[in-house]
């Protein structure tokens, strides 16, 4: 998956897996999925087997996603770049004004 957000252009990208973690499943009593024999990466597989992220609770995806998204917000970055996109609106909210009065007179 890294390599298609490389051909994409995008090299700083940084995979988190949060869900569907050997714990995750054994605490939330997730169903196992039977495997295809078919499937080539069945043989690289140890552990508890195959388990469908369509078995968790939409709620508990919304929950994990929030706390892997806090884990890297930077809260006061945010803020001091909302504070500046205030600023900018208001200047050049002024500038526009300035430029339409000039026009009408």
């Amino acid at each position: 998956m890294v390599k298609n957000f490389h051909k994409m252009g995008l090299m700083n990208i940084e995979l988190k897996r949060i869900a569907l973690m050997e714990e995750q499943v054994l605490e939330w009593g997730l169903p196992p999925a039977p495997s295809k024999q078919t499937d080539t990466r069945v043989k690289n597989w140890d552990g508890i087997g195959q388990v469908e992220l369509d078995a968790v609770e939409p709620e508990k995806i919304v929950e994990l996603c929030e706390e892997a998204i806090e884990d890297v917000f930077d809260r006061d970055l945010y803020e001091e770049l909302m504070s500046q996109e205030k600023e900018e609106q208001k200047e050049y909210k002024a500038q526009i004004l300035k430029d339409f009065k000039s026009l009408l007179d």
